[in-house]
């Protein structure tokens, strides 16, 4: 999965959860067998979602923010980003 984000008024666990269980319904449907998602750790709700969805770390990496801003690396934050 390369990009995927909740709108800010459907950002909660239920939604993201819908959202990775549709996901894996697409590749279910393509015959493919894995899903990739990436997603930083401070988006504690998303990782925690991914995690109970069974998806586990296999790369880790740093993001630098400038001067040190939170951006959308925060807590409330449903957003998918691979940099693969």
């Amino acid at each position: 999965m390369k990009f995927a984000a909740l709108k800010s008024s459907f950002a909660d666990d239920r939604h993201f959860e819908k959202l990775l269980n549709n996901c894996g319904q697409l590749v279910a449907l393509k015959g493919t067998y894995q899903l990739k998602a990436g997603v930083n750790v401070s988006r504690i709700q998303a990782y925690r979602s991914l995690l109970a969805q069974g998806f586990r770390t296999e790369v880790q990496g740093v993001v630098m923010q400038w001067r040190n801003e939170v951006g959308y690396n925060r807590e409330g934050v449903y957003l998918i980003d691979d940099w693969r």
